[in-house]
């Protein structure tokens, strides 16, 4: 697809210059009174808008910043570096001009930390003793959220933050980490999740057995079959909107000489940790590769090769004799 630069004159509407991309590989950013481009490969330039000429002297300086970026916004830059002041024992999130390098906001974290872009407008900072904060990169204020236990964190291989509108995910996995493939977006979970609210309390918390299926017991008469160990997927797909958690789970069953997967539903409210629906389900098909939201009726479509799956809201019912 071939794309085109075209500078236009604010006041006469002339065309100073242009240039095409027949690659598609260009993005280009205002900067004050320059063109900020830059593309796939990591190569940046600085442009004088009037003609398209490089400023070099300016252009060297930005290269090396360039690198340390989270994002633009407007004619400011928000970078996250080492603070050589500090002989790199931690990390400066900050907001400066491009233009004058005037220092908007900062904030020091330990080298330690691990961060997370939650949206357009945040940052998620989860210091070493499992301390979690959120930044704003607008104003630059920063939030208490809450905190992973530290028995968590000593246990830890890898976190991971996922947020929503309203609240943010902590996946504490540990070194059993059992993962599945799925071919949809999803995160294999086998570790422990902690929900927070925006406003910063600890919502619920779950530990890694909480999806594991209860086993009838087995008459000591009959032959155990040994089960191959479950994983969980957690769906990614429309998360945003979603207001459930759903888990995917493909297993493989071998009763008496058989061969089948069992596949398995499990939504989890956001906001209370509640399992709302656990669904099991015998196919003879691979697990489930499309998930949509559809936030205006409400309901969630799973699709598998030979199945289609629609899941909705209704009202608690309570099971009777009948």
């Amino acid at each position: 697809q071939l794309r085109e630069l075209v500078v236009l004159d604010t006041v006469t509407g002339e065309v100073l210059w242009r240039e095409a991309d027949s690659r598609g590989t260009f993005n280009s950013t205002l900067v004050g009174d320059a063109l900020l481009q830059s593309d796939t490969s990591g190569k940046v330039q600085l442009r004088q808008v009037v003609n398209g000429m490089p400023l070099e002297d300016a252009a060297a300086s930005l290269v090396t910043r360039f690198n340390d970026m989270l994002q633009i916004r407007g004619t400011d830059a928000i970078t996250l570096a080492l603070n050589a002041d500090d002989s790199g024992q931690y990390y400066e999130l900050k907001r400066a001009s491009l233009v004058d390098n005037v220092e908007r906001w900062s904030h020091r974290f330990v080298r330690s930390s691990l961060y997370a872009m939650v949206n357009d407008s945040d940052v998620a900072v989860l210091e070493g003793d499992g301390r979690l904060v959120l930044v704003n990169l607008e104003r630059g204020e920063l939030q208490e959220i809450g905190s992973i236990p530290q028995q968590l964190m000593s246990t830890k291989s890898k976190v991971y933050l996922l947020a929503d509108t309203q609240r943010l995910f902590a996946v504490v996995e540990h070194k059993n980490l059992r993962a599945l493939y799925i071919n949809m977006p999803t995160l294999s979970v086998s570790g422990s999740i902690i929900a927070f609210s925006r406003q910063g309390d600890t919502l619920w918390s779950v530990g890694p057995d909480f999806l594991e299926e209860k086993k009838s017991n087995v008459e000591d008469n009959q032959p155990k079959q040994v089960a191959t160990p479950s994983a969980h997927a957690l769906a990614l797909s429309d998360f945003e909107q979603s207001p459930v958690l759903v888990f995917l789970e493909e297993r493989v069953e071998r009763p008496n000489g058989l061969f089948f997967r069992k596949l398995r539903v499990t939504c989890v409210d956001k906001q209370t940790g509640k399992v709302l629906l656990d669904w099991t389900r015998p196919s003879d098909q691979n697990g489930f590769h499309r998930m949509e939201y559809n936030q205006l009726g409400g309901w969630l479509d799973l699709e598998s090769s030979g199945l289609r799956v629609r899941i909705h809201p209704t009202d608690e019912v309570t099971p009777s004799d009948n």
